[in-house]
């Protein structure tokens, strides 16, 4: 078993737990959500074109149907992607 395998089990565990013991009245619902959808490096473009043919169509219904807006973002945060390594030996 991989030591990430056994971190997952016990954030699961953990979730569990916490949604669980929670106490209290739940906050007041207001009707106003906010949704960020961020993938990295996706261009503007791309996403319009995947948008118009086809490719996204849960994304494309909430857009049209839903009420939910594309908004442009700046985030100061550099991109990053995960590199893992494995050595033979």
């Amino acid at each position: 078993m991989w030591l990430d395998d056994v971190f997952l089990r016990l954030q699961r565990g953990l979730d569990r737990l916490v949604r669980r013991a929670r106490v209290g009245t739940p906050p007041e619902r207001t009707g106003r959500r906010f949704v960020v959808i961020q993938i990295d490096g996706l261009a503007a473009t791309v996403l319009d074109r995947a948008l118009a043919e086809g490719r996204m169509p849960f994304l494309r219904g909430l857009l049209a149907r839903h009420g939910y807006r594309r908004q442009p973002m700046a985030v100061d945060l550099p991109t990053s992607s995960s590199r893992c390594r494995r050595t033979e030996g």
